[in-house]
């Protein structure tokens, strides 16, 4: 009897058990390709990224290399600022080199300065800006930058005019276009 009783309870209980199975495997088919499909999205949005970042990758790590064997060189750039009719020393010119925020000076009571300069492999000049706030500002292109690391270049003195000599300078042009 006992047998008996725990067929008939079984084929009581198998289609409940087979209902909640279909159920139960509905929720894991729904969970599983709700998975697969976050995985196949994030993969291609992952494939795209490397396919557009590996030419910006591969450039980053050639110029890496390039410094590795040819690092850069600490430099001094020497200068001397004259006021340019008098060539009396001018205290206080601002000097920079063209994109390098932290290349910067004033010159002293003498009109000199000396900068630190890191200079790239292969970069033998470099651009200066010189500016005080009563002269024309002057652009110094191609100041020739010493070769080896820790060198200094030779003293390169600069004449700023006063801004009267650019309205007298016009002023004359004027004259002379009249």
């Amino acid at each position: 009897m006992k047998i008996s009783a725990i067929k008939e309870w079984f084929q009581r209980q198998l289609p409940v058990w087979k209902q909640k199975g279909a159920v139960e495997g509905q929720k894991v088919k729904k969970e599983f390709t709700d998975q697969l499909r976050k995985m196949l999205v994030g993969a291609l949005i992952a494939l795209i990224l490397v396919i557009l970042g590996f030419p910006r990758l591969s450039a980053w790590y050639e110029g890496y290399k390039e410094r590795q064997k040819n690092p850069a060189r600490e430099v001094y750039i020497n200068v001397s600022v004259l006021e340019g009719y008098t060539l009396i020393p001018l205290e206080g010119v601002y000097v920079q080199v063209a994109g390098d925020v932290e290349a910067t000076g004033y010159t002293d009571s003498e009109g000199k300065l000396t900068l630190a300069y890191e200079a790239e492999a292969g970069e033998n000049t470099a651009t200066l800006t010189l500016s005080k706030e009563t002269y024309i500002e002057e652009t110094e292109y191609e100041v020739a930058l010493p070769e080896a690391d820790g060198d200094s270049t030779l003293l390169r003195t600069f004449q700023l005019l006063p801004k009267e000599a650019e309205k007298k300078a016009e002023e004359v042009e004027m004259l002379n276009f009249n």
